[in-house]
């Protein structure tokens, strides 16, 4: 020990090792710089200490993702209920207008063949009235169509009605 310089001896090994850590840091920064080396102990080092700070955020994060499936678990559950919801609703809807048209059809084949008696009695009608009457009928026609509902012998009351009215027009004899 006598061949230590003075100074040397007064060192504290707190002042050794900080001598040692500044070292250490400078050829670290060093080496970081340094393409050839491929041992980066200043990235190494931060990466850890950033993993060691964000483990607990790594964790919430991995909770998180798992509630977050396990929600859109049951939003896909209750996304089937829905569209089979949906699916008994618009059936319901579509029964429902099928049975009022069905409904419209018969009242509008009663009036075109009522209209159609009238004319075979004799009574006189005004051209307005021959007017709704064909509206009467597209509109059973349409019904008809649009449901595939049979149409029955109205075809010959519909004629009979054309032809009152186009001798109604050459005779001008409307009431």
């Amino acid at each position: 020990m006598e061949h230590l310089p003075e100074w040397l001896m007064m060192l504290r090994v707190r002042d050794i090792l900080s001598f040692l850590a500044w070292v250490f840091l400078g050829i670290s920064v060093l080496m970081e710089f340094v393409e050839k080396i491929p041992v980066k102990p200043l990235s190494i080092f931060v990466k850890w200490l950033g993993e060691l700070v964000n483990k607990d955020v790594a964790m919430k994060i991995d909770e998180l993702a798992i509630e977050v499936s396990k929600l859109a678990e049951k939003d896909k559950d209750q996304d089937k209920k829905l569209q089979k919801l949906k699916s008994n609703m618009d059936d319901r809807f579509e029964e429902s207008e099928k049975s009022s048209s069905k409904k419209e059809k018969d009242r509008l084949r009663g009036e075109i063949i009522s209209f159609s008696d009238t004319c075979r009695l004799g009574q006189k009608h005004s051209k307005a009235q021959f007017e709704n009457v064909f509206r009467n009928i597209t509109s059973y026609n349409n019904i008809c169509k649009t449901y595939n509902f049979e149409n029955h012998y109205i075809d010959q009351e519909i004629e009979y009605i054309n032809e009152v009215y186009q001798d109604c027009l050459k005779n001008n004899n409307f009431l």
